[in-house]
């Protein structure tokens, strides 16, 4: 089924991912080398999972993480084997616990917590570092086996980084989640591999539906095209030859062609002025650019954002005119408002908040008894 064919009324299967990653496209792995594929799928699991339940907790178990992305369970806490026969001080271990985070989930769970993502970006010929915490806060809940104690499930709840979450309702792109997490291999690297070629392939498409709109140009199919190097460096191979990087992007790429259900495209090998064809060109139907497109959702989402600064503003200066909030809008700062947004404090102001802004921009009632993102239409 092709996008054109599936029903736009709802754009559940959309979700937001933090530009980030995709502007500088191997900065997980680069970080975290091999822990890299299961905290991508950590920032992308927890983000959409934080965009359906805007103003509660995000909590998930083990099962549930290996059921969403199709990781083997037992391969994710089998203990790594840097951590086999080390002394204790060598362990992962959290101060006042003597739990051991020595398998693959949990230990990326580990660095996401204690270690920053530095990332680079070029803005106006400029080039600007930023380093990213990725989880601020986690709670983790153990239940006992039996009178030994083992632990034997544990239920992790995360709190994102105020900058991720930021992104999430500000610089962000759209992934068809099920396009995602439907890319699988028995090897951990190769599906983390596939799944960062997707992640930017969300910025490829914005790109081009950026370029549509501006040049109006209809119906037309948009390129874009890139190196083969750079294509290797997203899906974190290493090849000497040029003809060894040239058939692992072929299978890579066919495999991707045929695989991908909701996010259709063509690639061939190209010259681009060169003598040999070194540099690979991507084509997305015009079915597909329209399609990752959330219209409304996003006109709902910025004007709720927008609302809940004058509340957020009024809090603390309840006799503010309207020019008054917003002039003090302009001198917010993002990371308080961040985590003033996503709190669940004032959780039933914020949702008749959600509600109003929802009557005025479908000019109709909200009808759903849960407030979710995940509920808003793409169109009236």
């Amino acid at each position: 089924m092709t996008p054109k064919e599936k029903n736009t009324d709802m754009t559940n299967e959309l979700s937001r991912i933090p530009q980030s990653f995709t502007f500088d496209s191997n900065a997980i792995d680069r970080k975290f080398t091999s822990e890299a594929p299961i905290i991508r799928d950590i920032i992308v699991y927890v983000a959409r999972m934080k965009m359906r339940n805007i103003w509660g907790e995000v909590s998930f178990t083990i099962d549930d993480f290996c059921n969403e992305f199709g990781h083997n369970r037992s391969n994710l806490q089998r203990t790594l084997k840097q951590f086999e026969n080390v002394p204790n001080s060598m362990l992962p271990t959290i101060p006042g616990d003597t739990h051991t985070w020595d398998g693959l989930f949990e230990y990326a769970l580990y660095r996401a917590l204690n270690e920053n993502i530095v990332i680079s970006r070029k803005r106006g010929g400029v080039e600007e570092i930023e380093s990213y915490q990725i989880i601020e806060k986690l709670y983790v809940n153990y239940k006992n086996k039996g009178a030994s104690g083992k632990r034997e499930r544990r239920t992790y709840t995360l709190k994102m980084a105020n900058k991720l979450l930021e992104n999430l309702i500000g610089e962000y792109f759209l992934i068809d989640y099920e396009d995602y997490r439907s890319l699988s291999s028995t090897q951990i690297s190769s599906v983390g591999g596939y799944r960062n070629f997707y992640l930017y392939m969300s910025r490829m498409i914005a790109t081009s539906r950026y370029k549509n709109e501006k040049q109006q140009n209809g119906n037309t199919d948009f390129t874009y095209i890139i190196s083969v190097d750079e294509l290797c460096n997203i899906l974190n191979v290493n090849f000497s030859q040029p003809n060894d990087k040239k058939k692992h992007i072929k299978k890579t790429l066919n495999y991707l062609e045929k695989n991908l259900k909701n996010t259709p495209f063509f690639w061939q090998f190209v010259k681009q002025g060169k003598s040999y064809a070194y540099y690979v060109s991507f084509t997305f139907p015009h079915t597909t650019i329209t399609f990752f497109n959330e219209k409304l959702k996003a006109v709902f989402i910025n004007k709720l954002k927008e609302s809940l600064k004058a509340d957020y503003i009024k809090k603390d200066n309840p006799k503010f005119s309207s020019y008054e909030i917003y002039k003090a809008s302009n001198d917010i700062v993002k990371d308080d408002f961040t985590e003033w947004f996503f709190n669940p404090e004032n959780r039933e102001s914020k949702e008749n908040c959600f509600r109003k802004v929802y009557q005025q921009v479908y000019q109709m009632e909200y009808e759903h008894d849960i407030v979710s993102f995940d509920n808003l239409k793409l169109e009236k």
